[in-house]
């Protein structure tokens, strides 16, 4: 008997084994089936995907926009080398709520995003930089909720006629690179390519929309027709051979949005790029007699490049500069600063004039301006800035204990000169929230001290710049003004002004003639 148990025993055994290993594969493939219906892959990870990266840019953390199926967990991935990160859903009616704060976004759908309705994903990324000052890079994505059940968001009956344009703006007070209106010849060729996220269905199977007799130098815009439905669209513009620009929208055409606005950016081409200056500077009484420029990397303040600028009289007191030759240089934010003095010798030479500005450098362009004017910048004192206003951001209330309450209070004026070297704004502290008389010196803000300064949180003083964020004790009366300032002197000072105004950034006026907060 006992031996016959031990041979039943040895079958099952057997027969276990086999049914287990036969079960293994149906196992395996019932987990990837739960995985692939309830969770999103994770996304690829881009190489070197850092803040410290010499490519990182702020405003492409993230995709432009986001499609996320209802009922799926999502995967969105932040660059490394950061010190906190944060992840906040937008609704529609301006609602921020935190969704999480690590550097990897792993969460199910909807959540507190809602049905029906845009909303957006912001995430900040906040870093310190060699002086211990807090930096905040900020990037922000529209988000559309999907629900796969009620996927026909296609229809090859129904076409939609959308009005295509390309964005040239660019900012007044910065050098950028050849646009298309300053070099057309490089770009002929424009393609509209499209995907589905909801079906996968491409447009022209792939191949694109050829836009190239549409656009052109004198036409950047065209209307087109393309189905209906929901698209990820991308404007590709090249010489026929390269693609040398790309700009990405999302277009749901299920709407009444009928308008796409590309910006075009550079978009994987390798190489360095080169830079050509020139222009004019008013020189009363020729005082200036050298000038050295040198390019600064706006990421950590470093010296890039020095370069030698020619000086010629072309009618005094108008003088032309030159600055060419450089033709290897890294694709980056630069400032460049000019310096004129009175003479050569280094040890006892006399500053008499600055001019600062920004410069683009994008791979493999050139970066060329003609015709930029320094106008009277010798011995001369800048501009008094104009139109200081004040506004409280939302959410930022911290509670320091003893010290009371304190909220975030973001400065806006406008910088009227081009010879300043930064600016200095000034703050005092009022009796009464609704007087602005005897009002006492709370704190003077330079571009030195700020970076020792805890409450200075974000922004800048430096040339150019026209706002910084500043944190305030709550329920206390401040009014404010700014100068500018260089090795002349200051200027003189702007006052604050009262704005009422709500703004899409989410900060709001004071209204009042002090600048005051109550939580």
């Amino acid at each position: 008997m006992k031996a016959l148990f031990e041979l039943l025993a040895t079958i099952c055994f057997f027969l276990s084994a086999i049914f287990f290993s036969a079960c293994k594969n149906s196992y395996d493939s019932m987990i990837s089936d739960f995985n692939e219906k309830y969770f999103l892959p994770e996304p690829p990870r881009l190489p070197d995907y850092s803040i410290n990266g010499a490519d990182f840019v702020a405003s492409e953390m993230l995709e432009p926009d986001y499609i996320f199926p209802i009922g799926y967990y999502v995967n969105v991935e932040a660059p490394e080398g950061a010190d906190s990160y944060s992840w906040k859903c937008i609704n529609a009616d301006g609602t921020e709520t935190e969704i999480s704060t690590k550097r990897l976004l792993n969460y199910q759908i909807p959540g507190v995003f809602k049905v029906g309705e845009t909303n957006s994903l912001l995430l900040t990324v906040t870093t310190k930089n060699g002086s211990g000052k807090v930096i905040e890079y900020k990037d922000k994505a529209i988000v559309i909720l999907r629900d796969t059940s009620l996927d026909s968001s296609i229809s090859s009956n129904k076409m939609c006629l959308l009005s295509i344009s390309i964005d040239n703006d660019s900012s007044a007070r910065t050098i950028n690179p050849l646009s298309l209106t300053d070099k057309p010849e490089l770009l002929t060729h424009f393609v509209l390519k499209g995907v589905s996220p909801s079906t996968g269905a491409e447009l022209n199977d792939g191949a694109g929309i050829d836009l190239s007799s549409y656009l052109s130098e004198t036409s950047h815009s065209t209307a087109y027709e393309i189905p209906y439905g929901v698209w990820n669209l991308t404007l590709e513009a090249g010489d026929g051979t390269h693609v040398w620009l790309r700009g990405k929208k999302f277009a749901d055409l299920r709407t009444p949005e009928d308008k796409i606005n590309f910006v075009l950016k550079t978009n994987n081409y390798d190489g360095n790029g080169s830079v050509s200056l020139s222009g004019t500077y008013i020189d009363n009484g020729h005082v200036a007699n050298v000038c050295e420029a040198e390019f600064y990397s706006l990421n950590n303040n470093a010296l890039k490049y020095p370069v030698t600028v020619t000086v010629s009289d072309v009618e005094a007191p108008v003088y032309a500069f030159e600055i060419n030759g450089l033709t290897d240089v890294m694709p980056d934010r630069y400032s460049f600063i000019m310096k004129f003095y009175d003479s050569d010798d280094e040890e006892n030479r006399k500053l008499v004039g600055y001019w600062e500005d920004i410069v683009v450098v994008a791979p493999g362009r050139k970066t060329e301006k003609t015709d930029i004017e320094c106008k009277s910048i010798i011995s001369q004192l800048p501009q008094k800035p104009g139109k200081l206003t004040a506004y409280s951001v939302d959410n930022t209330v911290v509670d320091r204990g003893e010290e009371g309450k304190f909220f975030t209070a973001r400065f806006k004026w406008e910088d009227s000169s081009i010879n300043e070297e930064s600016f200095i704004l000034t703050l005092y502290k009022c009796q009464d929230k609704n007087k602005t008389e005897n009002a006492e010196l709370y704190r003077e803000y330079t571009i030195e001290n700020t970076f020792d300064d805890a409450s200075f949180v974000a922004g800048s003083l430096g040339a150019g710049s026209t706002q910084c964020d500043i944190q305030l004790p709550c329920e206390t009366a401040f009014i404010a003004k700014i100068q500018a300032v260089n090795f002349v002197g200051r200027s003189e000072a702007c006052d604050y002004e009262k704005d009422a105004g709500n703004n899409s950034d989410g900060t709001k006026g004071f209204g009042g003639s002090t600048i005051w907060y109550n939580p």
